[in-house]
């Protein structure tokens, strides 16, 4: 009897405490600031550092492009409770890159404020975020990334290709001359 009463309870809270997991990343990437708060209030710290099948965060999530709620608001929350600004995903993708590559201006605005922030972490394919700002042809996202006090412009690839050398390789005068 205590052996079938343990075996219901550790599936119970299993199944309690992954459900909170999924909800609580559902919400950030929703924008669902009244949820993660919620959930954030009862669980506590351990959500923040949670991830995801992929190795995802929460920041991580909140950083995808505008899926509806504030995301603004939410990403403020997330770094106020001290969710790591250079966490990496399976593919070692950073919430700055996410936030890049989705061009999400406001969450990059939040990031590059962080003094703890590390903007030029590669990802599995050794593009910095600003490669990804100069491939997605965002000339306020690069002028945003260079305003960052550690932010390396001439940080290359594996093959040594700097964010300028992707500008001129596509023909992206624009972000050439931001770059600039």
């Amino acid at each position: 009897m205590v052996k079938k009463l343990t075996l219901f309870l550790i599936l119970a809270f299993s199944s309690v405490f992954g459900g909170v997991e999924s909800d609580f990343f559902r919400a950030c990437l929703n924008g669902d600031q009244a949820k993660v708060i919620e959930l954030y209030e009862q669980v506590g710290k351990k959500l923040i550092y949670a991830r995801d099948k992929d190795d995802n965060t929460c920041l991580h999530l909140a950083c995808c492009s505008k899926k509806g709620g504030n995301k603004e608001s939410l990403i403020a929350f997330l770094l106020s409770k001290e969710a790591n600004v250079n966490a990496t995903n399976r593919f070692k993708s950073t919430p700055l890159t996410i936030a890049i590559c989705n061009t999400n201006y406001e969450a990059v605005e939040l990031l590059v404020k962080r003094p703890d922030l590390n903007p030029n972490i590669q990802d599995l394919s050794s593009y910095s975020p600003l490669h990804y700002a100069v491939i997605n042809r965002s000339p306020p996202l690069i002028k945003l990334l260079l305003s960052h006090p550690k932010i390396n412009p001439n940080f290359g690839t594996e093959s040594g290709a700097s964010p300028l050398h992707f500008a001129a390789m596509y023909g992206y005068v624009e972000e050439a001359k931001a770059l600039i």
